[in-house]
């Protein structure tokens, strides 16, 4: 197995799945009263080469939104003195899987990429014909989960706020843009291999750009 960038992206996912199972009996909600609560051990990594050059660590209690495939060894659960490394350990159970199941996770995260891809011609289908398509919460991929292109973002305003919110990183996972606005929409240009955050739904509209 190679780790490659979708396989470090899919070890992000274990790590959350795994460190979201700690439980502290002994803890205690003051807002909820409950006794023994659960909650996500944070993770200590490195993001990308830079970051790994200079030995320096982001500490995370949700899911890692972006990781160069070079520093899946860093992603470590600090216990005192004691650090697991959960990165390579997921990396040595994914390749024992391989070995006894005959499975290659490459080829299974090609295939995974390829049904994005799918999905996204669909999109990309409708967006230049001039149609608005809505994007629901979470981390998006340009290049497999929405198109590139230049777009105006259009603020849904649903709930109880009004305003926007969306992160946009680079390739590179460096954030290059934070918008916060309560305005209906703003434009912006998103590149292959960018990403996209929000904890809301928003729309994109394609600017004609003839």
């Amino acid at each position: 197995m190679v780790v490659d960038k979708s396989i470090a992206d899919l070890i992000c996912i274990l790590e959350y799945k795994i460190g979201k199972q700690t439980y502290n009996p002994n803890s205690y909600n003051g807002w909820t009263g409950e006794e023994g609560c659960g909650f996500k051990y944070p993770v200590n990594y490195c993001r990308n080469t830079e970051d790994l050059e200079a030995h320096r660590l982001t500490k995370t209690k949700s899911r890692i939104d972006y990781l160069a495939p070079e520093c899946v060894g860093t992603m470590k659960y600090a216990f005192g003195s004691d650090h697991l490394y959960i990165g390579d350990g997921l990396v040595e159970v994914l390749k024992y899987l391989e070995e006894i199941y005959n499975i290659d996770f490459n080829e299974l995260e090609q295939k995974r990429i390829q049904k994005r891809k799918i999905g996204l011609k669909r999109m990309e289908e409708e967006i230049n014909q001039g149609k608005i398509i809505r994007v629901e919460p979470g981390t998006k991929v340009v290049g497999l989960d929405i198109p590139e292109g230049k777009f105006d973002i259009i603020n849904l305003k649903e709930g109880y706020s009004q305003y926007l919110s969306v992160e946009i990183y680079n390739a590179e996972g460096v954030l290059i843009k934070n918008i916060f606005t309560s305005d209906s929409q703003i434009e912006i240009k998103l590149e292959d291999g960018y990403y996209t955050k929000s904890y809301d739904a928003y729309s994109l509209k394609k600017i004609n750009c003839d």
